[in-house]
């Protein structure tokens, strides 16, 4: 079978949108051919490392991704007209949505060639917290949705949690047997515990998440406040992760006198991230809206053995019990503060919810479960 992912963002850009379409084309890529679509982006405004190409093309694990150069763009959005024919060979093509420039291209292409492909959606988020002008120009993609989601063959989501309080809960409920829960994963081998980890004088802390503008809904700003208040000696913070906005984060560090307790370490490959998360003693996920559906970070710090605090936001709050970590109210410093004192004052807690989050993950989250319910969606 040929398949088509149709994405906004690729590897090498980091975010979980791109993480889930890598996982899925590799997935799919022992039986089927694949081909990833995303726009054609510089190097500059990823701030990632480019891929190699050939022409259009470039070659990732087993399948090709197509580079699509947008006629308009902005942020992760991008207008690619020349999808509509680029997708009339393919036996099923998958929507990563939202993708502002792409849905309607793929909506376009099923109206005209719907005897053609099969179409799946996977549904990451709402995209909120838009700019007025930004929202107008989205406006085509919303006008479009309900049509869209109605020729869908599958929507597979990662939290029916999220989907029952998201803005396409109307359809949800409309068309219930076309959605199917399929979480994100991590593969349990290379995400592990530390083995003999030495307990240090103070607490280390872990952020990781883009800090661009498309990435302000991570709530960096509110972990600082929250750190604000909390005893100097007791912690310390490493952030992974890069993007426009890192020199803004410094500065209001600086501004909160907690800069010397964080180290920001930029972009890691996969090993250095696997080695801080192991020896993080507590992994924040401060997350302030809907635009975080899940939290793909949350699971690999918790099959790394790292007990969790995130933010009580539909489909976040699923993904862990009281037994693995703590949710604090969205936007809510003091809150949030008060979550990571109370753990910051009992290691025997923090150890046995890391014990619990790694258990969990090998419960609930590996890869090989997810895989086989996500390859039985296109073998039927």
């Amino acid at each position: 079978m040929k398949i088509a992912q149709v994405v906004c963002v690729f590897l090498p850009y980091k975010g979980g949108i791109g993480n889930v379409a890598a996982d899925f084309s590799a997935y799919l890529s022992a039986k089927h051919e694949v081909v990833v679509f995303t726009p054609k982006y510089r190097y500059a405004q990823t701030g990632q490392a480019p891929c190699p190409e050939r022409g259009d093309f470039c070659a990732l694990a087993d399948h090709k991704v197509a580079r699509l150069k947008p006629w308009l763009k902005y942020g992760n959005g991008a207008w690619l007209p020349q999808l509509v024919w680029r997708l009339t060979n393919f036996d099923a093509v998958q929507l990563h949505y939202p993708f502002f420039g792409g849905a309607e291209m793929v909506w376009l292409a099923k109206i005209l060639f719907k005897r053609k492909f099969k179409l799946f959606i996977h549904y990451h988020m709402e995209a909120g917290g838009l700019p007025f002008w930004v929202k107008i120009l989205s406006l085509p993609s919303c006008l479009i949705r309900n049509s869209l989601f109605k020729m869908a063959d599958k929507v597979t989501v990662a939290s029916l949690d999220y989907v029952e309080n998201s803005n396409i809960s109307g359809i949800y409920n409309k068309y219930k047997d076309k959605f199917y829960e399929l979480p994100f994963t991590v593969d349990t081998k290379i995400f592990c515990p530390k083995k003999n980890k030495k307990s240090k004088e103070s607490i280390e802390l872990l952020f990781v998440g883009g800090l661009d503008k498309a990435h302000y809904f991570k709530g960096l700003d509110i972990f600082f406040k929250a750190l604000n208040g909390l005893n100097l000696n007791k912690w310390r913070l490493n952030i992974v992760g890069s993007g426009s906005r890192r020199k803004y984060y410094e500065n209001l560090a600086k501004k909160f006198k907690i800069n010397e307790k964080i180290k920001f370490k930029g972009e890691l490959s996969q090993n250095n991230l696997v080695k801080e998360y192991q020896n993080a003693d507590l992994f924040i996920l401060p997350s302030i809206n809907s635009n975080e559906a899940f939290g793909l970070v949350l699971i690999e710090a918790m099959a790394c053995g790292a007990p969790v605090i995130a933010t009580d936001l539909p489909g976040v709050r699923k993904v862990f019990s009281n037994k693995e970590g703590l949710l604090a109210r969205p936007g809510d410093s003091n809150d949030l503060r008060n979550k990571i004192q109370g753990l910051l004052e009992d290691n025997g807690r923090l150890n046995n919810m890391g014990k619990a989050s790694r258990e969990l993950v090998l419960k609930k989250y590996s890869k090989g479960k997810i895989r086989d319910k996500y390859e039985n969606l296109f073998d039927k």
